[in-house]
Protein backbone atom coordinates (compact mmCIF):
# COMPACT_ATOMS: atom_id res chain seq x y z
CA UNK A 1 0.00 0.00 0.00
CA UNK A 2 1.19 3.24 -0.85
CA UNK A 3 -0.25 6.74 -0.91
CA UNK A 4 1.06 8.97 -4.20
CA UNK A 5 1.71 12.48 -4.17
CA UNK A 6 3.02 14.41 -6.36
CA UNK A 7 6.08 15.91 -5.57
CA UNK A 8 8.16 16.96 -8.83
CA UNK A 9 10.73 19.67 -6.54
CA UNK A 10 7.39 22.05 -5.39
CA UNK A 11 5.66 19.50 -3.27
CA UNK A 12 1.88 19.18 -4.12
CA UNK A 13 1.22 18.64 -0.18
CA UNK A 14 2.47 22.20 0.25
CA UNK A 15 1.28 23.13 -3.40
CA UNK A 16 -0.04 27.15 -3.16
CA UNK A 17 -2.51 28.00 -6.06
CA UNK A 18 -5.42 30.49 -6.68
CA UNK A 19 -6.51 28.25 -9.45
CA UNK A 20 -9.10 25.27 -9.18
CA UNK A 21 -7.76 24.03 -12.95
CA UNK A 22 -4.44 23.69 -11.30
CA UNK A 23 -5.75 21.40 -9.03
CA UNK A 24 -7.69 19.24 -10.78
CA UNK A 25 -5.49 18.39 -13.17
CA UNK A 26 -3.01 18.04 -10.55
CA UNK A 27 -5.52 15.55 -8.40
CA UNK A 28 -5.73 13.79 -12.25
CA UNK A 29 -1.95 13.39 -12.39
CA UNK A 30 -1.55 12.21 -9.17
CA UNK A 31 -4.60 9.31 -9.62
CA UNK A 32 -2.93 8.19 -12.60
CA UNK A 33 0.39 7.79 -11.11
CA UNK A 34 -1.68 5.72 -8.76
CA UNK A 35 -2.95 3.39 -11.35
CA UNK A 36 -6.42 5.54 -12.64
CA UNK A 37 -6.81 5.86 -16.24
CA UNK A 38 -8.13 8.79 -18.09
CA UNK A 39 -11.17 7.08 -20.26
CA UNK A 40 -11.67 9.89 -22.20
CA UNK A 41 -11.34 13.94 -22.51
CA UNK A 42 -12.13 16.88 -24.21
CA UNK A 43 -10.44 20.73 -24.04
CA UNK A 44 -13.84 22.44 -24.79
CA UNK A 45 -12.41 24.30 -27.72
CA UNK A 46 -11.77 21.35 -30.09
CA UNK A 47 -9.61 18.82 -29.06
CA UNK A 48 -11.30 15.07 -27.87
CA UNK A 49 -9.93 11.62 -27.21
CA UNK A 50 -12.70 8.79 -26.89
CA UNK A 51 -10.16 6.21 -25.53
CA UNK A 52 -7.48 8.29 -23.27
CA UNK A 53 -5.67 11.60 -22.12
CA UNK A 54 -6.17 14.71 -24.45
CA UNK A 55 -5.45 17.09 -21.49
CA UNK A 56 -1.91 18.16 -20.96
CA UNK A 57 -1.85 20.85 -18.72
CA UNK A 58 -4.08 23.19 -16.53
CA UNK A 59 -3.71 26.36 -18.32
CA UNK A 60 -6.37 27.70 -21.18
CA UNK A 61 -5.22 26.75 -24.91
CA UNK A 62 -5.09 24.19 -26.67
CA UNK A 63 -5.69 20.47 -24.60
CA UNK A 64 -5.86 22.60 -21.48
CA UNK A 65 -7.90 22.19 -18.63
CA UNK A 66 -8.39 26.27 -18.31
CA UNK A 67 -11.32 26.16 -20.62
CA UNK A 68 -14.80 26.56 -20.33
CA UNK A 69 -16.19 23.42 -20.35
CA UNK A 70 -13.21 20.83 -20.45
CA UNK A 71 -13.90 17.45 -19.23
CA UNK A 72 -12.40 14.16 -18.26
CA UNK A 73 -13.54 10.88 -17.36
CA UNK A 74 -11.36 8.66 -15.00
CA UNK A 75 -11.77 5.03 -13.66
CA UNK A 76 -9.90 3.72 -11.12
CA UNK A 77 -6.95 0.99 -10.88
CA UNK A 78 -9.56 -1.94 -10.44
CA UNK A 79 -11.72 -0.85 -13.46
CA UNK A 80 -14.95 0.06 -11.08
CA UNK A 81 -15.83 3.52 -10.12
CA UNK A 82 -15.62 6.12 -12.27
CA UNK A 83 -15.47 10.40 -11.71
CA UNK A 84 -16.27 12.86 -14.70
CA UNK A 85 -15.03 16.44 -13.75
CA UNK A 86 -16.03 19.27 -16.16
CA UNK A 87 -14.55 23.06 -15.60
CA UNK A 88 -17.64 26.04 -15.78
CA UNK A 89 -17.11 29.27 -16.68
CA UNK A 90 -14.91 30.21 -13.80
CA UNK A 91 -11.72 27.58 -12.85
CA UNK A 92 -14.16 27.57 -9.26
CA UNK A 93 -16.62 25.99 -10.32
CA UNK A 94 -17.18 22.65 -11.73
CA UNK A 95 -19.63 19.52 -12.86
CA UNK A 96 -18.61 16.58 -10.34
CA UNK A 97 -19.97 13.47 -11.18
CA UNK A 98 -20.14 9.92 -9.53
CA UNK A 99 -20.05 6.43 -11.15
CA UNK A 100 -20.34 3.33 -8.48
CA UNK A 101 -20.73 0.76 -11.18
CA UNK A 102 -22.00 1.71 -14.30
CA UNK A 103 -19.41 3.88 -16.17
CA UNK A 104 -19.93 6.61 -18.53
CA UNK A 105 -19.95 5.07 -21.52
CA UNK A 106 -23.62 6.97 -22.73
CA UNK A 107 -24.62 10.32 -24.00
CA UNK A 108 -22.68 11.78 -27.19
CA UNK A 109 -19.17 13.01 -25.32
CA UNK A 110 -17.54 15.75 -27.93
CA UNK A 111 -14.93 18.16 -26.99
CA UNK A 112 -17.23 20.14 -24.84
CA UNK A 113 -19.79 17.19 -23.72
CA UNK A 114 -19.52 14.71 -21.02
CA UNK A 115 -20.23 11.27 -20.98
CA UNK A 116 -23.31 9.69 -18.90
CA UNK A 117 -23.48 6.41 -16.83
CA UNK A 118 -27.11 5.32 -15.87
CA UNK A 119 -25.94 5.23 -12.46
CA UNK A 120 -24.43 8.34 -12.17
CA UNK A 121 -24.55 11.28 -9.39
CA UNK A 122 -23.53 14.82 -9.21
CA UNK A 123 -21.63 14.95 -5.37
CA UNK A 124 -20.35 18.71 -5.59
CA UNK A 125 -21.82 20.95 -2.72
CA UNK A 126 -24.31 18.33 -1.27
CA UNK A 127 -26.93 16.57 -2.65
CA UNK A 128 -27.81 18.50 -5.96
CA UNK A 129 -28.88 16.56 -9.32
CA UNK A 130 -27.80 19.33 -12.09
CA UNK A 131 -25.14 22.55 -12.84
CA UNK A 132 -21.82 23.66 -11.74
CA UNK A 133 -20.80 24.31 -8.21
CA UNK A 134 -18.48 26.28 -6.75
CA UNK A 135 -15.74 23.42 -5.37
CA UNK A 136 -12.97 26.14 -4.93
CA UNK A 137 -12.67 29.52 -3.38
CA UNK A 138 -13.79 32.19 -5.79
CA UNK A 139 -11.54 34.68 -4.32
CA UNK A 140 -7.42 34.49 -2.57
CA UNK A 141 -4.82 31.90 -2.78
CA UNK A 142 -4.79 28.59 -0.57
CA UNK A 143 -2.61 25.90 0.30
CA UNK A 144 -3.81 22.48 -1.79
CA UNK A 145 -2.80 19.16 -0.51
CA UNK A 146 -3.40 15.84 -3.27
CA UNK A 147 -3.05 12.14 -2.12
CA UNK A 148 -4.38 8.67 -3.80
CA UNK A 149 -3.96 4.92 -2.50
CA UNK A 150 -2.94 2.86 -5.42
CA UNK A 151 -4.26 -0.15 -3.25
CA UNK A 152 -7.75 -1.03 -2.13
CA UNK A 153 -10.14 -1.22 0.77
CA UNK A 154 -11.93 -3.67 -0.08
CA UNK A 155 -13.32 -2.51 -3.58
CA UNK A 156 -12.67 1.10 -3.06
CA UNK A 157 -9.23 3.07 -3.66
CA UNK A 158 -9.43 6.31 -1.46
CA UNK A 159 -8.40 9.68 -2.68
CA UNK A 160 -8.60 12.96 -1.32
CA UNK A 161 -7.54 16.60 -2.01
CA UNK A 162 -7.63 19.70 0.77
CA UNK A 163 -7.32 23.13 0.05
CA UNK A 164 -6.67 25.62 3.57
CA UNK A 165 -6.80 29.27 2.44
CA UNK A 166 -3.50 30.89 2.71
CA UNK A 167 -4.83 34.36 4.17
CA UNK A 168 -7.38 32.96 6.81
CA UNK A 169 -5.94 29.54 7.49
CA UNK A 170 -9.41 28.34 7.10
CA UNK A 171 -10.79 25.34 5.23
CA UNK A 172 -11.49 26.30 1.22
CA UNK A 173 -11.88 22.67 -0.27
CA UNK A 174 -12.13 19.48 -0.34
CA UNK A 175 -12.87 16.50 -2.71
CA UNK A 176 -12.51 13.23 -2.06
CA UNK A 177 -13.72 9.51 -2.08
CA UNK A 178 -12.67 7.65 1.35
CA UNK A 179 -13.90 3.90 2.22
CA UNK A 180 -15.37 2.53 5.58
CA UNK A 181 -13.01 -0.67 6.81
CA UNK A 182 -13.89 -3.26 4.80
CA UNK A 183 -14.07 -6.04 7.86
CA UNK A 184 -16.42 -3.70 9.67
CA UNK A 185 -19.16 -3.45 7.54
CA UNK A 186 -21.46 -6.17 5.59
CA UNK A 187 -20.56 -7.22 2.55
CA UNK A 188 -23.96 -7.13 1.25
CA UNK A 189 -22.52 -3.12 1.10
CA UNK A 190 -20.73 -3.35 -2.47
CA UNK A 191 -20.16 0.38 -1.88
CA UNK A 192 -18.56 0.91 1.02
CA UNK A 193 -17.43 4.79 0.71
CA UNK A 194 -18.31 8.11 0.34
CA UNK A 195 -17.83 10.46 -1.86
CA UNK A 196 -17.66 14.64 -1.58
CA UNK A 197 -16.53 17.84 -3.03
CA UNK A 198 -16.63 21.34 -1.37
CA UNK A 199 -15.39 24.92 -1.13
CA UNK A 200 -16.38 25.29 2.46
CA UNK A 201 -14.48 27.40 5.67
CA UNK A 202 -15.60 24.26 7.71
CA UNK A 203 -14.64 21.04 6.87
CA UNK A 204 -15.76 19.20 9.96
CA UNK A 205 -19.06 21.02 10.24
CA UNK A 206 -19.29 19.73 6.24
CA UNK A 207 -18.52 16.25 7.30
CA UNK A 208 -20.85 15.96 10.83
CA UNK A 209 -23.87 16.75 11.21
CA UNK A 210 -26.51 15.55 14.16
CA UNK A 211 -28.47 12.60 13.03
CA UNK A 212 -32.15 13.62 11.43
CA UNK A 213 -30.56 16.39 9.64
CA UNK A 214 -29.16 17.25 5.87
CA UNK A 215 -26.84 19.92 6.31
CA UNK A 216 -23.61 17.24 5.65
CA UNK A 217 -21.70 17.17 2.20
CA UNK A 218 -21.12 13.73 2.29
CA UNK A 219 -22.76 11.25 0.05
CA UNK A 220 -23.11 7.82 -0.57
CA UNK A 221 -25.06 4.48 -1.51
CA UNK A 222 -27.15 2.28 0.73
CA UNK A 223 -28.49 -0.49 -0.22
CA UNK A 224 -26.50 -0.17 -3.70
CA UNK A 225 -28.17 -2.92 -5.98
CA UNK A 226 -30.77 -4.09 -4.10
CA UNK A 227 -34.17 -3.41 -3.40
CA UNK A 228 -34.55 0.37 -2.38
CA UNK A 229 -31.10 1.98 -2.97
CA UNK A 230 -30.51 5.20 -2.29
CA UNK A 231 -28.14 7.94 -2.86
CA UNK A 232 -27.90 10.69 -0.55
CA UNK A 233 -26.55 12.36 2.52
CA UNK A 234 -24.56 10.61 5.04
CA UNK A 235 -22.66 11.82 8.67
CA UNK A 236 -20.27 11.35 10.82
CA UNK A 237 -22.39 11.95 13.68
CA UNK A 238 -20.79 15.46 15.28
CA UNK A 239 -18.93 14.95 18.37
CA UNK A 240 -16.67 17.93 18.35
CA UNK A 241 -17.96 18.95 21.97
CA UNK A 242 -16.64 15.97 23.38
CA UNK A 243 -13.37 14.57 21.14
CA UNK A 244 -11.69 18.01 20.95
CA UNK A 245 -11.37 18.03 25.10
CA UNK A 246 -10.28 14.49 25.33
CA UNK A 247 -6.75 15.66 25.26
CA UNK A 248 -3.23 13.70 25.16
CA UNK A 249 -3.23 9.76 26.38
CA UNK A 250 -1.74 10.05 30.04
CA UNK A 251 -0.04 6.94 29.69
CA UNK A 252 1.89 7.96 26.51
CA UNK A 253 1.57 11.92 26.30
CA UNK A 254 0.53 10.95 22.67
CA UNK A 255 -2.26 13.09 20.96
CA UNK A 256 -5.50 10.71 19.72
CA UNK A 257 -8.22 10.26 16.99
CA UNK A 258 -11.48 9.29 16.98
CA UNK A 259 -13.22 7.28 14.59
CA UNK A 260 -15.91 8.75 12.71
CA UNK A 261 -18.65 6.42 12.12
CA UNK A 262 -20.58 6.81 8.45
CA UNK A 263 -24.58 7.37 9.18
CA UNK A 264 -27.67 8.32 6.84
CA UNK A 265 -30.05 10.06 8.97
CA UNK A 266 -32.61 11.32 6.46
CA UNK A 267 -34.15 9.40 3.45
CA UNK A 268 -35.85 6.21 3.69
CA UNK A 269 -32.60 3.82 3.95
CA UNK A 270 -31.44 5.36 7.37
CA UNK A 271 -28.63 4.11 9.57
CA UNK A 272 -25.51 2.80 9.95
CA UNK A 273 -23.19 2.45 7.26
CA UNK A 274 -19.88 1.72 8.74
CA UNK A 275 -16.53 3.33 9.51
CA UNK A 276 -14.44 5.45 8.10
CA UNK A 277 -10.33 4.03 7.58
CA UNK A 278 -8.87 7.86 6.21
CA UNK A 279 -10.43 9.96 7.95
CA UNK A 280 -11.45 10.61 11.99
CA UNK A 281 -11.84 13.29 14.56
CA UNK A 282 -9.02 14.87 16.52
CA UNK A 283 -9.06 14.10 20.28
CA UNK A 284 -6.85 16.68 21.10
CA UNK A 285 -5.71 20.43 20.25
CA UNK A 286 -3.47 20.29 17.69
CA UNK A 287 -4.78 22.34 14.66
CA UNK A 288 -3.46 22.68 10.97
CA UNK A 289 -0.13 22.65 10.17
CA UNK A 290 0.37 19.34 13.06
CA UNK A 291 0.96 15.98 11.99
CA UNK A 292 -0.80 13.00 14.37
CA UNK A 293 1.65 10.14 14.50
CA UNK A 294 -0.78 6.51 14.88
CA UNK A 295 2.40 4.52 15.25
CA UNK A 296 2.58 3.64 11.82
CA UNK A 297 1.41 6.24 9.90
CA UNK A 298 1.00 10.37 9.82
CA UNK A 299 -2.20 11.98 8.97
CA UNK A 300 -2.39 15.51 8.00
CA UNK A 301 -4.68 17.40 10.83
CA UNK A 302 -7.50 20.07 9.50
CA UNK A 303 -8.01 21.06 12.93
CA UNK A 304 -11.13 18.84 13.86
CA UNK A 305 -10.51 16.14 10.84
CA UNK A 306 -7.50 14.10 10.66
CA UNK A 307 -7.04 13.02 6.95
CA UNK A 308 -4.76 9.41 6.66
CA UNK A 309 -1.65 9.55 4.00
CA UNK A 310 0.82 12.30 4.94
CA UNK A 311 3.62 10.86 3.86
CA UNK A 312 6.45 11.75 6.59
CA UNK A 313 7.18 13.89 9.22
CA UNK A 314 8.11 16.91 7.10
CA UNK A 315 5.20 19.57 8.58
CA UNK A 316 2.43 20.98 6.21
CA UNK A 317 3.44 24.77 5.03
CA UNK A 318 0.61 27.04 6.31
Amino acid sequence: MAWIWAENGNPTRNKSTNDGAECMYTQKEVKKAAGWTVQMSGDGIGAYMANGDVITHFGPGANGLGNSNAWFRIQDPGGRREFVHQRGAQNYSWVSLYSALDKFTGGAPATAVIPTATDQQYYSTGLVTSGFKNIFPTVGSWRFHCTANNAPEGNVYPFWTLGRTVATGLDAHFNCCLSLIDTLSPAADTDKCMVMAIASSDLDAAAGAALGTSSSDMLGWQRMNMAGEEFGILTAPYFSVYHRNMGTNPNSGDECSVPMHCVRGVGVQQGHKGTFKEIAYSGGTQVYGDLYYDGSEYWVVADEVLLRGWPDATLPIV
